[in-house]
């Protein structure tokens, strides 16, 4: 995969340069945000499975906030979506709709992310 396709070389640079002050510093962040992004998800997906929109913007919010620090610009774009669906559209029918490219851009950035530690 060209992680430069997920994520954005400029941010990962700045990410990597963290690394000069504190080593291993960008390993952490990947980390963290491995560990912590899938169980944002689920709460993204409890969220839309209750139909709580006010739940699912905040958490969606935050997702897209981590995504922007790592620079996985199409995630936060797809998060910036949810955080902003429309109530009347949080139905079970709708569910794949809107939560599948989250997913699938999350799996993408994590993937990638990951490659980038071990190369680091």
């Amino acid at each position: 995969m060209r992680t430069d396709a997920v994520l954005d070389p400029a941010a990962i640079a700045l990410l990597r340069s963290l690394d000069e002050q504190k080593p291993g510093s960008f390993k952490d962040f990947v980390r963290m945000f491995v560990t912590e992004a899938p169980e944002r998800m689920n709460k993204i997906e409890a969220a839309y499975a209750a139909g709580d929109g006010d739940t699912l913007s905040q958490h969606a919010h935050y997702l897209r906030s981590a995504c922007l620090a790592l620079g996985a610009g199409q995630l936060a774009e797809t998060c910036h979506e949810l955080e902003h669906l429309p109530g009347f559209t949080i139905t079970p029918e709708n569910n794949e709709l809107h939560l599948e490219p989250l997913r699938a851009r999350l799996r993408e950035a994590m993937i990638a992310l990951l490659e980038l530690a071990k190369e680091a």
